[in-house]
């Protein structure tokens, strides 16, 4: 009987600190995810920045973003069809969709943006990968936002994300 008494207390200890574990993964989880969503918002007002009504001056000023922000590897002006007018590719990196089209990622970006057509707020695409010439391969997350310039709506932007970037920011 104590040896049975023994042997339940020890399962219930396990199961106890189990839980307890998984608690602060869960904890942790959350946490980095909170995380994640105030960057991605800080940086929405530098990305609704770039619209100045100036398009003269859009690429001069997406290069500077994608220099103080390395976890993103490419921002595209678009119209309101989602047609591309322009985009910028990060420096540090090479260009995301050099050895596939960037067509082959555009259900993923359509979803986003008609997420936030809906919700007047940013819409985040799932993530997908994107084979590198080199062999490897990144996996991209797309972030797309309407933008109003004097309160009419201009088109746009996205920016597309490293998701690795991104976990280790």
């Amino acid at each position: 009987l104590v040896l049975a008494l023994l042997g339940t207390l020890t399962w219930l200890t396990g199961r106890y600190e189990v839980g307890r574990a998984q608690q602060a993964l869960e904890r942790d989880v959350q946490d980095a995810a909170a995380d994640i969503r105030s960057a991605l918002n800080r940086n929405v007002q530098d990305l609704q920045a770039l619209y100045s009504g100036n398009d003269a001056i859009w690429a001069e000023r997406a290069q500077r973003l994608l220099r103080e922000h390395r976890e993103m590897v490419r921002i595209e002006r678009r119209d309101a069809k989602l047609s591309l007018l322009e985009a910028a590719d990060s420096a540090y990196r090479a260009p995301a969709f050099s050895a596939h089209a960037r067509s082959n990622s555009e259900v993923e970006t359509s979803n986003a943006c008609a997420e936030a057509t809906r919700s007047s707020a940013p819409g985040y695409a799932n993530s997908y990968f994107v084979p590198q010439a080199d062999g490897l391969g990144l996996e991209l997350v797309d972030q797309c936002l309407l933008v109003f310039v004097q309160g009419q709506p201009a088109g746009v932007v996205v920016a597309t994300y490293a998701a690795q970037a991104l976990l280790s920011e």
